[in-house]
């Protein structure tokens, strides 16, 4: 898992952030960033809820590119068929 965490000023308020690569298949597509006060520390349950709902996000990417997939095949198979029936 990577995490980045740092301090950083947002908004003229000092922070510590967090990032969190969201990725589908080795690409990254974004990052998931939260903020809390510098003087707390990113708890090892805080970061793991935080990559689960990257982790969550990567999953509906993969969902949604599949079933593009799957309709592009399904509009092609049709158009087979449709071919195949005006010739007959």
């Amino acid at each position: 898992m990577l995490w980045i965490i740092r301090h950083s000023i947002v908004a003229s308020k000092p922070v510590s952030l967090i990032s969190i690569p969201i990725r589908e298949n080795s690409i990254t597509w974004g990052w998931l960033v939260a903020n809390r006060p510098p003087s707390t520390q990113w708890l090892n349950s805080e970061k793991t809820f935080l990559q689960q709902i990257t982790d969550q996000i990567s999953l509906a990417i993969t969902h949604v590119k599949l079933m593009e997939e799957k309709l592009k095949r399904e509009a092609q198979i049709e158009a087979a068929k449709d071919a195949n029936e005006a010739k007959s």
